[in-house]
């Protein structure tokens, strides 16, 4: 019935937080804690690459994930790719998976979040692929990315050397540069 299937994927660690949190489309929240998630399907959200099952008929029709985003945000791309072709994505909560929890940390800035990894390659491949994720599939999005760092800058959340940074990777992803 689905080829892009994917389980609840819980925080190993913190076992009542999930470790990336999945969307909740009819109400437009993030579910980020084990005790919130209530249904059986939850459709057009998942936590790709942490126990998935995708079809082979998939991967037919839309290829493999591309090796160019190294080590973050492939599965969201191929995740987005997926959905672009009209393939349903579902996450099954009763299907659990263990994994780590983020790898990054939140930087509140008003209402929203700047991400930075725990790594300089992580940060790089988090922003240059978040960049080129939103330029592809989500084009509103890519401005508020854009426009989110330079506040973050601005309210002292990123220094002038993390803005910079930023900025490289973001037109990196902007331009497909690998």
């Amino acid at each position: 019935k689905y080829h892009f299937l994917s389980p609840l994927v819980i925080n190993r660690d913190k076992p009542e937080e999930l470790s990336f949190g999945i969307k909740d489309i009819e109400t437009n929240r993030i579910l980020t804690k084990v005790e919130e998630v209530k249904k059986e399907i939850y459709f057009d959200t998942a936590n790709p690459f942490n126990g998935t099952l995708v079809s082979r008929y998939l991967v037919s029709k839309i290829g493999f994930p591309m090796q160019e985003f190294f080590i973050w945000g492939e599965e969201v791309e191929f995740m987005r790719r997926a959905m672009k072709h009209g393939f349903k994505v579902v996450t099954i909560p009763k299907a659990k998976f263990f994994a780590p929890g983020k790898k990054f940390e939140e930087r509140r800035v008003f209402n929203f979040f700047i991400l930075w990894a725990d790594s300089p390659l992580r940060s790089y491949c988090l922003i240059r692929n978040t960049a080129y994720i939103y330029r592809k599939y989500r084009r509103k999005e890519l401005i508020r990315y854009f426009y989110r760092a330079f506040l973050a800058f601005l309210t002292g959340k990123l220094t002038f050397q993390e803005y910079r940074f930023y900025l490289s990777a973001f037109f990196d992803g902007l331009l497909g540069i690998w």
